[in-house]
């Protein structure tokens, strides 16, 4: 997915090309001007060695959608995540929280391919603690 206009018309790095003394950064411009809307993006021409014109547009080879999504995606390892937070009620356990977080995702028929970790931290005086439960 591509951002839209405010990001393409702002000098962007790309690239940084390698050589054996020197860095070259390559950096990515478009003219706002040549971006009037965001459908406009699919004109954008990229060299091709296999188009008989030496270009190919960027809608030949991406399909381009206007969609809402998250600005960052966090991960755990190679797989996306989604942290979940909440504080305890007061004279609530920790132990009957997770309990309940438990049921919550059983009621709700999670597909198989989501797994879930539950990770705790309270303060006891100074020292702190962790829980832990994985399902």
């Amino acid at each position: 997915m591509i951002r839209w206009a405010s990001e393409l018309s702002r000098p962007k790095i790309v690239s940084t090309i390698f050589e054996q003394s020197d860095q070259y950064r390559v950096i990515l411009v478009a003219k706002p001007k040549s971006l009037p809307n965001v459908e406009s993006i699919g004109n954008i021409y990229l060299p091709s060695q296999t188009s008989s014109t030496g270009q190919v547009p960027l809608s030949g080879i991406a399909k381009i959608e206007i969609v809402k999504s998250p600005l960052v995606i966090s991960h755990l390892a190679q797989f996306p995540t989604v942290t979940i937070s909440f504080n305890l009620a007061k004279g609530a356990s920790l132990s009957n929280a997770v309990k309940d977080v438990h049921k919550a995702e059983q009621a709700v028929n999670l597909p198989p391919s989501i797994t879930s970790c539950c990770r705790a931290r309270r303060k006891r005086s100074r020292i702190r603690s962790r829980a832990r439960c994985i399902c």
